[in-house]
């Protein structure tokens, strides 16, 4: 059974791996993952923690490096280009802003992203405001969105005092 946090959810997998952790995860063993990571297949680690850290590879940014890379190969390209192409130097709320503006264009609302991300639904307004275009095709989609929803009535609870 996974640990639990403070709320009795349990808690995600570890967002940092170690060597050997990050070895296992793409399937290889820590020599080869090593002579991986120093021809470039895999992104170099990161240094997290106190006094210079422990070395540490990102999980997301492996997985989004992976699924790019087998996108690139169905593709027919080189090898040496996809290396080149693969997410070198991204943060990972690059790809969380990313993951956000994709859950609004497919009609999440903002408290399902905030929620999702981790964010106040303040933030999350704002990063929404700040990277999805306002468009004409946007208020048409939002327009038929509710137009398909029909009359809904939302009960809100009395506050106990």
């Amino acid at each position: 059974m996974p640990p639990e946090g403070r709320s009795g959810l349990p808690l995600p997998p570890a967002r940092y791996l170690t060597q050997e952790q990050a070895a296992a995860y793409v399937g290889v063993s820590v020599r080869t993952f090593a002579a991986e990571v120093a021809n470039g297949r895999w992104p170099p680690p990161l240094r997290r923690g106190a006094r210079g850290g422990a070395l540490t590879w990102d999980r997301a940014r492996a997985r989004a490096d992976w699924h790019l890379a087998r996108e690139l190969l169905a593709a027919k390209l080189p090898k040496p280009e996809i290396r080149e192409r693969l997410l070198k130097g991204l943060q990972r709320r690059d790809l969380r802003r990313t993951a956000m503006v994709r859950m609004a264009e497919a009609d999440a609302t903002t408290a399902q992203i905030a929620v999702v991300s981790s964010h106040t639904i303040d933030q999350t307004s704002r990063i929404l405001d700040t990277y999805i275009p306002r468009r004409g095709e946007v208020a048409a989609g939002a327009i038929d969105a509710w137009e398909r929803g029909g009359e809904k009535v939302v009960s809100i609870p009395a506050r106990a005092r």
